[in-house]
């Protein structure tokens, strides 16, 4: 359950020491185990602990707003993760999302006067790989790109297929070369 459970030992790590105990059958424990077994199976078998017949939505609903009161009680932070989102949101959990990152303003700025500046990159994923490339002058004004797909391939080959860019600038005739890639 992501760790979202009102467990001793979670609630503890999200700096809440409270003794618990459980409502229904007095249990000084509160783990995974309890919250989902023996509390169903007192809505199972109700009857055969002191006459107590609990119906099962109801201890449903009681795990789901134990859930919700000790996770809504903590800072912790969600992840971007869809399936998580779906399971806050069926156990009414508020989302405390992460802090944004720093944003790092990133400009282009051009090669000097009489070059060409090159900006490469490559990908890949468990399919194929690719690379491309931006050849622009001095002006900014855009000269040529290149985009390739170069098979099944890892992340760092298609970095450096993107090296086709030298090619593609001898044929051009370019001499004064600037080129700018992410690769590693």
């Amino acid at each position: 359950m992501l760790n979202k459970l009102p467990t001793d030992d979670n609630l503890s790590l999200r700096g809440c020491h409270l003794p618990s105990m459980c409502s229904l059958c007095l249990s000084q424990t509160e783990s995974s185990f309890h919250l989902f077994f023996i509390v169903h199976m007192l809505s199972v078998f109700g009857a055969r602990f002191n006459d107590r017949k609990i119906p099962w939505r109801s201890s449903v609903a009681c795990i789901i707003s134990s859930i919700a009161l000790s996770v809504n009680l903590t800072n912790a932070t969600a992840s971007s993760s869809i399936s998580e989102f779906a399971l806050i949101k069926k156990f009414n959990i508020n989302l405390h999302p992460p802090r944004a990152p720093q944003i790092i303003d990133v400009t282009w700025q051009p090669p000097i006067p009489h070059w060409i500046k090159c900006n490469t990159d490559g990908a890949s994923s468990s399919l194929t790989a690719s690379c491309g490339g931006i050849f622009r002058d001095s002006a900014a004004d855009f000269l040529l790109g290149f985009a390739e797909n170069v098979g099944n391939e890892n992340a760092c080959f298609a970095e450096l297929s993107a090296m086709r860019a030298i090619e593609l600038a001898n044929q051009n005739n370019w001499r004064f070369l600037w080129l700018e890639s992410d690769s590693w």
